[in-house]
């Protein structure tokens, strides 16, 4: 069966089909039939050149400028400048010139505790993890978050350690410090103990030499982190996938978990480093598994049933008759510290605590660049990874509802 079918175009757009034309009759049809098998178009409008449809529908090139003129357009001043460069610079004088002191301040200052207190024992055991001295992880807490409060832009974020960082770091301080044991034996000699890694710990020059060696790693990362934000390297991100994140993120979480084991179940294992550092791990765990102390263990799982049991079951399911979230972990710090110090745990179950802290911060100074060359490729390494931690964080809070705004 011969079909002809026709349909009319306006300026490029096709026209409802008007009739089918078959052999005996004409048939209309709301759209077109399934088995025309001829067309004819009509087009109700001159042809273009490729030059007309430039000009009617493409913006005409500006004329080149000289760069005189070019710096000419940027250098001048006005009221609404100076302010779009001082509130790009200091978000701090546009977030106070709008900030609503009666609905946000009260529940801003709360946060600010809650959190505060919660930075102390994660910096402490974030500097533990870092490999070096307990007392760097307080130092790491207080200076990003001054920094921040003037350059930041983000509510959400809470600047600070960082154990997926830490860890990466530690390995290494680690690697640095094992060359630094093979050359200085004699510290270890005129101590007259063994060669287990407790003994370097206790000695100053060591636990000095690892220090400077991660504020090495943290000065040169930050000048790379710098380099990258002036030549507008966030790009990448566009790059990046969410699978990607997903995958970062869940593999640094296994790492954290490994590494807190140990200091969970209170066994004193050798740090390791390099490659199949979790398998090494969890073979000493689990040839030491009968050195468990109980003490430790019973604290840790009933710290952590405590803070599943009213994350998960009470403020996730009361959120809307809570004025706020109940502050769980900052109860737990409180009442294990308590705990630790009325029931002199160290002497009656051996347990390991922070004891010693200095009462005074260091005053700032450039880090010693002796042995630099060693780690400056670790220091990029570090650097794309911070990048990508930070990035994957803000991934993660544009898909939460609530901090979307």
């Amino acid at each position: 069966m011969s079909q002809q079918r026709s349909f009319s175009v306006v300026d490029g757009m096709p026209m409802a089909p008007t009739s089918v034309v078959t052999k005996n009759k004409t048939r209309r049809f709301s759209c077109p039939p399934v088995n025309a098998v001829e067309m004819s178009v009509n087009i109700k409008r001159a042809p273009l050149t490729q030059v007309a449809f430039d000009e009617l529908h493409l913006k005409s090139e500006q004329e080149s400028t000289s760069w005189k003129e070019k710096l000419k357009s940027q250098c001048f001043c006005s009221k609404h400048r100076l302010w779009k460069i001082m509130t790009a610079y200091f978000p701090i004088i546009k977030v106070m010139r709008y900030y609503k002191f009666r609905d946000n301040l009260l529940n801003d200052f709360l946060s600010g505790v809650t959190i505060g207190i919660l930075h102390i024992p994660q910096a402490l055991a974030f500097g533990q993890l870092t490999s070096v001295k307990v007392e760097g992880g307080l130092y790491t807490s207080v200076w990003p978050v001054l920094l921040y409060v003037f350059f930041g832009t983000s509510a959400h974020v809470s600047m600070g350690t960082s154990a997926v960082i830490s860890i990466v770091t530690a390995a290494v301080v680690d690697r640095e410090a094992d060359t630094f044991k093979l050359n200085n034996m004699h510290l270890l000699n005129s101590t007259g103990n063994g060669t287990n890694s407790v003994v370097w710990e206790s000695i100053s020059e060591f636990m000095d030499f690892k220090e400077g060696v991660s504020m090495n790693i943290s000065f040169f990362t930050g000048i790379i982190l710098l380099a990258m934000g002036l030549a507008r390297l966030g790009f990448i991100t566009a790059y990046l996938s969410d699978s990607f994140f997903s995958a970062f993120t869940s593999g640094a979480g296994v790492h954290i978990a490994i590494s807190q084991l140990p200091a969970m179940l209170g066994l004193k294992i050798p740090r390791f480093g390099g490659n199949y550092k979790i398998f090494k791990t969890c073979a000493a765990i689990f040839g030491s598994i009968t050195e468990v102390n109980v003490a430790a263990l019973l604290i840790g799982v009933i710290s952590g049933i405590i803070i599943l049991f009213v994350k998960d079951c009470i403020n996730e399911r009361f959120k809307s008759k809570l004025v706020i979230p109940i502050p769980i972990e900052l109860f737990i710090v409180v009442g294990t510290t308590l705990v630790s110090y009325l029931g002199s745990m160290k002497q009656t179950f051996n347990l390991d605590i922070v004891e010693y802290i200095p009462q005074t911060i260091p005053p700032p100074q450039l880090p010693n660049m002796v042995g630099v060359e060693n780690y400056i490729v670790d220091c990029f390494v570090m650097a794309i990874l911070v990048f990508a931690n930070t990035i994957a964080m803000a991934k993660i809070c544009a898909k939460t509802p609530q901090l979307r705004a």
